[in-house]
Parts: structure tokens; C-alpha cells; sequence
């Protein structure tokens, strides 16, 4: 967790500032659902607070499953590192697996959505499933209609990423002892957590997104999280600049458009041509100037005690920690002296 928190922030970071530009690439939405009751400047001051809390609380929907999720992961598939960001924030996101993942990334995608379509079909046929398509708008009222599909699909993909792979599959196996269970229990929370679509009757959508959502799992469980990113990227994005493909759009939004379905394969390239190596550095300890003063201090008294045996060092530990000691430099204060001994 310690590890993984300035990339987790980040990402939170990031989603703040693309739920902002969410909004005012809508603003002409912004401005026809103003409702003339009350003062143009105070309905603009209420949108704008409003969308600060609400993008404050998205970045809690990343930041603490996020920082969770890693540790537990770490916890419960030591074996399987790709299933977590922590092993390429320790290796290297640039090198050819990174590459590799991206491609069947985009070979997931191709399979989800015809799945999606296999599944629509045969609700349409058998089970008179209808759908409204009033999603169109986001990207019809938009000034920058890629835009709008970059945040969608960014915001979707690592945020339910996250949060519903991530963490809850390593929760899940905690839990009930079994991945198979986990990934189930994930796949149902995230299946009925899309049936606010108006997808009729609701508990179709529900189902629909839920077996998709065992196939997602499958492949985060076999292959790790890149490539489940990049097809959950790649799904959102494909629907949301559909209309721009199958429309007639000015060339500027189409080839822009195309652009966002070919964002992760630029990414991929540029790993395959770094090509950085995937060995796992040590796990080490951020340290701050301050730690590390203290981290001697605490060193210079250990050496002075003499060997302390584990159990010694068990109790020290838990001494130190009553008393509010870092626990880093707890650690790296033990550390260096198992190393000299």
C-alpha cells in the first residue's frame, strides 16, 4: 500500500481533473437544464459546488479501494503479481508483456462486444427486451465529442477496475476461501450495479453485465489487470463514439474519435519500443529526511542492545508501535540490522 499510494492518488488526481472537464465540455447541457427559478449565477454557483463534491467523492471511489485492493492482493495472490499495479510500479510499465497485454486487450474487447451483441439479440427475440438510447446525448451536446469518450471509458475502466476486480476478487477470496465464489460475488455486484440503463426489463441488464463481467474476471485472473483495462477502456469507448462512425460526422470528430480506440495501442508501441526490464526491484520504504534521521537514531540504539533473536525483535516491534513510532522506520531500522548480523 505504502508503495502504491502515489499512483493511486495520482489516478485519483487525474479523475478529479477529468470530472471537471467532464462538465464543462457539456456545458451547453449545463445551460439548458438551467430551471429560471432562481438566479442564472446562483444556479451556476450550486452546479459548481455540486460537481467539486461529487468529483471529490469519485476520487474517494478510486483512492480507497485502490489502496486497499493492493495490499490485499498482494495478501491473497502472491502468486499471480500481474493482478495488481504494485508489480509494474516495482518493474516497469514500458517493456514488451506491457505491450503483449495491450493486444489482447483489444482481443478481449472484440470478443465482449460480440458477446454484448449475442446476449441483446436474443433478449430482443425471445424475451421483448427494449432500450433508449438517451447516452447519445453526451457526446451530441459535447464540444469535444473524443473528449467526452477519453473521460467515459477512463473513468469506467480503472475506477471499476479497481474496485471490482482489484479489491473486491481479493476480498471476495478472503472471505469465502474461494476465487471461483469471489469472482462471482464481484461479477453480481457489478452486473446489477448498470441497471440504472434504461434497459427494459432491468433484470435483463443485470444479468447481461454480470456474465460479462465473469468473462472480465476470467481474463484479470489469467492474464492481470492491464489487459482487462484496456478492453474495458476500449468497450465504453467503442460505445460512446459509435454514433460518430455509423453517423455523419464532420472529419475532425471522426478521425479524433478513431484516435481514442487506437490511445492504448499508441501506449502499447511505446512499451515495445522502450522495452524496459520486468524485474521486480526490492520492496523498499519512501523515506523522507526526517524517517531517515530517526531510522539512525533508532539503528544506533538496536546496535548498542546487541543480536536481538525474532521474538526479541517481535516484542521491540509492537514496543515501538505503542508508542506511536513510524512503522517504517521500525522496519528499515530492523532490516539494517539483520543485514549486519
Amino acid at each position: 500500500m505504502h508503495l502504491a499510494k502515489k499512483f493511486i492518488a495520482a489516478l485519483a488526481a487525474v479523475l478529479f481533473i477529468l470530472n471537471l472537464a467532464y462538465s464543462f465540455n457539456l456545458f451547453q447541457t449545463i445551460l439548458f437544464n438551467y430551471p429560471t427559478t432562481s438566479s442564472f449565477r446562483a444556479y451556476l454557483w450550486q452546479h459548481m459546488i455540486n460537481l467539486i463534491i461529487s468529483s471529490f467523492y469519485a476520487c474517494l471511489g478510486i483512492l480507497l479501494p485502490g489502496l486497499a485492493g493492493e495490499a490485499l492482493h498482494q495478501e491473497v495472490f502472491p502468486e499471480k503479481k500481474e493482478g495488481a499495479f504494485l508489480h509494474y510500479l516495482l518493474s516497469s510499465f514500458f517493456s514488451k508483456p506491457i505491450f503483449e497485454s495491450v493486444v489482447l486487450g483489444y482481443l478481449v474487447a472484440i470478443i465482449l462486444l460480440g458477446t454484448q451483441s449475442i446476449i441483446f439479440h436474443l433478449g430482443h427475440k425471445y424475451l421483448g427486451v427494449w432500450t433508449e438510447f438517451d447516452w447519445v446525448s453526451q457526446l451530441s451536446t459535447s464540444y469535444f465529442p473524443f473528449l467526452t469518450a477519453i473521460i467515459i471509458s477512463f473513468r469506467a475502466s480503472f475506477m471499476e477496475e479497481i474496485l471490482f476486480r482489484i479489491f473486491a476478487i481479493s476480498w471476495g477470496k478472503m472471505l469465502f476461501k474461494s476465487t471461483v465464489m469471489a469472482a462471482v460475488v464481484a461479477s453480481i455486484l457489478w452486473g446489477f450495479g448498470h441497471t440504472n440503463y434504461l434497459i427494459f426489463p432491468m433484470w435483463f441488464r443485470g444479468l447481461e453485465v454480470t456474465f460479462i463481467g465473469l468473462m472480465i474476471s476470467w481474463v484479470y485472473l489469467k492474464y492481470g489487470i492491464i489487459s482487462t483495462v484496456v478492453a474495458h477502456f476500449l468497450f465504453d469507448s467503442f460505445w460512446t463514439t459509435i454514433g460518430l462512425f455509423l453517423g455523419r460526422p464532420e472529419p475532425l470528430h471522426f478521425y479524433t474519435s478513431l484516435a481514442v480506440l487506437f490511445l492504448p495501442l499508441a501506449l502499447g508501441i511505446i512499451a515495445f519500443c522502450l522495452n524496459r526490464p520486468e524485474k521486480e526491484q526490492e520492496m523498499r520504504w519512501n523515506l523522507n529526511r526526517h524517517q531517515i534521521y530517526n531510522i539512525d537514531v533508532l539503528t544506533n540504539y538496536l546496535k548498542e542492545k546487541g543480536p536481538l533473536d525474532e521474538e526479541a525483535q517481535k516484542k521491540l516491534r509492537q514496543e515501538l508501535l505503542s508508542h506511536y513510532w513510524d512503522v517504517a522506520v521500525i522496519e528499515e531500522a530492523l532490516r539494517r540490522i539483520n543485514q549486519r548480523t
